[in-house]
């Protein structure tokens, strides 16, 4: 069924197009039942320098 979906045309799919802006998003956002962040600064750098 996906792949009916995808050869239509009507969504586009698209991988690794902005790594550092989602890993820097994963920074700020908290998440349910949790007064902390689970990544800091070091680690969006760390995953950033891995994923070039």
């Amino acid at each position: 069924m996906l792949n009916k979906t995808i050869c239509f045309g009507k969504f586009e799919i698209k991988v690794d197009t902005n790594f550092e802006r989602v890993i820097r998003y994963c920074e700020i956002i908290l998440r349910k039942n949790q007064n902390s962040i689970w990544i800091g600064n070091g680690m969006v750098y760390a995953y950033t320098e891995l994923h070039l």
